[in-house]
């Protein structure tokens, strides 16, 4: 029995300690501890009272309160949390009833909200509310800044949302039209439209992520607000217009004075666009000045380009330029007093002032010409005794003057022949007759002298004898000491006695030109001109109005050309042979006889044909290059060893092969053309590569193709010389 009893207390405190266990859980199960997390989000500086939610045992009792990041958020407490930067942070509670521990967390997001949205306006129109451009334009009452944009353009708009370090920098955008309603005071927002309008935000515009299509014209409230904090928010009062697309400026003159103005004008196209206002800038201040009307001031002498620029912030602009002159304010003249005796000359200097003045010229007038003249350069021609007043105007302002008197003393004036020139034939003669002025000069006696005697020479009663082809002067010069002198033009002009050919004889070919040259007799003669004439043209015609005449050949024959001078009429003449000279020759047979070259070529020319040249090119049965030639080519030159006379034909075996080496394989295919000739009156004629005719001979059973590019002259050679 003692050793059964010993197993009682343990089994009974097991039984207790079950019990107690027992009870435990059941109470626990009544109990709850918990945070309500309905809010997990706070912006910073934000607080937050937490809630618990508490059961059963966990009802009673101080809670304690413990962040895991102060320097994310703080709880004091009572479970008052305040954000205080930018992270995520835990925060728990902690409750301790008798022998029982409760604990409760809650996991908190603190961020760093938008605090304002900056729009990049640089690229934008953004217009104040009151812009004189804008004034019958807004239907919607506001004092919101007013953005233009226009009908049928996409726009992108560029926000940014501070700071940079907020928790989500995104935003939107929305539009919308108020209702009507009277207006009345907003303190700095929207107020409402003042009539009713015809479209909706739809008509008017879509919105796509930041993009605006434009689609007609009107108004409404465009909003960019931040995603994160909506509250935070741009807003603008947004007009859609009609553009402009160009302007055009208009000004009544194009310079101006210093200090002087003139208004420009801007016309805008289309007429329909809404904002016609533009602003005007000058690109040289310093030059010329201009006020918002468009009213050019100059500054200071210069040009400057004025700038009118839509104010629609359609960037169309347009320039002007506008000369801003300085104008003279007076003038000095280096003399006020001038004596000048007739026959002599005196200059006054007339200085305009100010130095930097544009137009610096001056006019001189005389008031008395019978006593004195004065040109453009304030030089004084005295005319006879007497006094004048000599007067400089300003050209750019002729009520600016300044005056001199001119004393004239009287000796000589001036002299002067009667005729203005003469024209005399070499070994002949004529007569100067001149006179003097004043009548009341002391002496009116002259010397007459030739400048060039080799020309003609002078007698001191006038008669002048011509020596030599050629001009001179002669001058008159008063004897009294004056220095007054004239002078008359003499031509002495050399009649033609007759003419020549410089060649009477001369080829030229069908289509092509040739110069003939006349020499007059003597070769000095003045008058060179002469009229030219063909006897048959037919056969060549001629143009020409001096000594040089131009032949045109026409056809194969022999012309006179007759030439005849202007002066005495006298006639030369040549005789031009015609014909074609790239066609002067044609091969008529070209075969092979013994695998040997044969050939006959025809002079179908008027001309004696001393040599000709020609080509060969040979070809095996295959179509490769066959060597005839002692270079190793496959093309050897040869010419003629006979004169061809017109329309004669060469003879077999009077041609020379040069380099030539008689080919051991059969020629399956050769060519010939006829490049060059002399003729025996020393004509030589090169025929020019396009114009040289290929003749072609191919055997039979030639096993080749023709490339494309031989030409069409080729095969038709072909057809007509392969059969002989």
């Amino acid at each position: 029995m003692l050793q059964n009893r010993k197993w009682i207390r343990p089994l009974m405190a097991l039984a207790v300690t079950l019990c107690v266990m027992f009870a435990a859980a059941a109470a626990l199960a009544d109990s709850n501890f918990a945070f309500d997390k309905s809010v997990t989000t706070l912006f910073e500086g934000e607080t937050l009272q937490l809630k618990l939610i508490r059961q059963g045992d966990a009802a009673e009792g101080t809670v304690t309160y413990k962040s895991s990041a102060q320097r994310y958020a703080t709880v004091d407490d009572n479970g008052l949390v305040r954000a205080v930067s930018k992270g995520e942070v835990t925060i728990s509670a902690s409750l301790s009833v008798g022998r029982k521990n409760y604990t409760a967390r809650i996991t908190l997001t603190i961020q760093r909200p938008v605090t304002g949205i900056t729009v990049k306006e640089n690229s934008l129109t953004v217009l104040e509310p009151d812009d004189p451009s804008l004034e019958g334009l807004l239907k919607l009452e506001s004092d919101l800044p007013v953005l233009v944009l226009y009908v049928g353009y996409d726009n992108e708009l560029s926000a940014s949302c501070t700071p940079n370090d907020a928790s989500r920098r995104t935003w939107n955008m929305s539009a919308e039209i108020p209702a009507p309603q009277p207006v009345e005071g907003s303190g700095g927002s929207l107020v409402a439209l003042t009539q009713q309008v015809d479209y909706t935000v739809k008509d008017l515009l879509r919105i796509s992520n930041h993009e605006i299509q434009c689609k007609a014209p009107g108004e409404c409230i465009l909003t960019i607000a931040s995603t994160l904090n909506p509250e935070v928010r741009k807003q603008y009062h947004l007009l859609i217009v009609q553009r402009v697309r160009s302007i055009k400026i208009t000004s009544p003159q194009r310079s101006i004075g210093v200090g002087g103005s003139v208004r420009l004008s801007a016309e805008i196209s289309p007429d329909n666009a809404d904002i016609k206002d533009v602003t005007w800038k000058s690109g040289r201040p310093t030059v010329a000045t201009v006020d918002e009307y468009g009213v050019v001031t100059g500054v200071s002498r210069g040009s400057a380009e004025i700038t009118a620029t839509a104010k629609d912030g359609s960037r169309r602009s347009a320039t002007y330029t506008i000369t801003v002159a300085q104008m003279p304010t007076g003038i000095n003249l280096n003399e006020t007093a001038v004596t000048v005796a007739v026959g002599y000359n005196k200059t006054i200097r007339a200085t305009v002032i100010p130095s930097n003045a544009n137009n610096r010229e001056v006019t001189w007038t005389s008031s008395d010409t019978s006593i004195a003249r004065i040109n453009n350069n304030g030089y004084i021609t005295p005319v006879k005794a007497g006094q004048c007043t000599v007067t400089a105007a300003c050209k750019a302002d002729p009520s600016i003057t300044a005056t001199a008197v001119v004393t004239v003393t009287q000796p000589v004036t001036r002299v002067r022949f009667t005729q203005s020139s003469i024209t005399i034939p070499v070994g002949e003669s004529g007569t100067v007759s001149w006179y003097t002025e004043p009548a009341d000069a002391t002496s009116t006696g002259v010397t007459l002298t030739s400048e060039n005697t080799r020309v003609a020479t002078v007698d001191q009663d006038g008669t002048v004898h011509a020596v030599k082809r050629g001009e001179t002067r002669i001058i008159a010069r008063a004897t009294d000491g004056s220095n007054r002198s004239a002078a008359i033009n003499v031509r002495v002009t050399q009649p033609v006695t007759g003419v020549h050919m410089k060649k009477d004889t001369g080829r030229v070919g069908v289509g092509k030109y040739l110069s003939l040259y006349a020499e007059l007799e003597p070769s000095d003669a003045s008058i060179t001109k002469m009229s030219w004439y063909s006897e048959d043209e037919n056969i060549a015609v001629v143009s020409g109005t001096d000594t040089k005449a131009t032949v045109r050949g026409r056809r194969w024959g022999s012309v006179r050309i007759v030439g005849t001078t202007e002066d005495g009429g006298y006639t030369c003449s040549a005789i031009v042979s015609v014909g074609s000279y790239d066609e002067a020759l044609r091969i008529t047979d070209f075969y092979l006889q013994n695998n040997q070259v044969k050939m006959l070529v025809l002079n179908e020319s008027d001309m004696e044909i001393e040599r000709f040249y020609f080509t060969v090119t040979c070809w095996d049965m295959y179509g490769q290059p066959l060597v005839c030639c002692t270079d190793g080519t496959n093309s050897f030159t040869g010419y003629n060893l006979d004169t061809l006379m017109e329309l004669e034909s060469t003879r077999h075996g009077r041609m020379h092969f040069s380099d030539f080496i008689q080919p051991t394989e059969t020629i399956g295919r050769m060519t010939m053309v006829v490049t060059s000739y002399r003729t025996t009156d020393g004509f030589r004629h090169n025929i020019a590569q396009d114009k040289q005719i290929t003749v072609e001979f191919i055997t039979p059973g030639f096993q080749w193709t023709k490339p494309e590019t031989e030409t069409e002259e080729a095969s038709e050679s072909s057809s007509s010389t392969s059969s002989n």
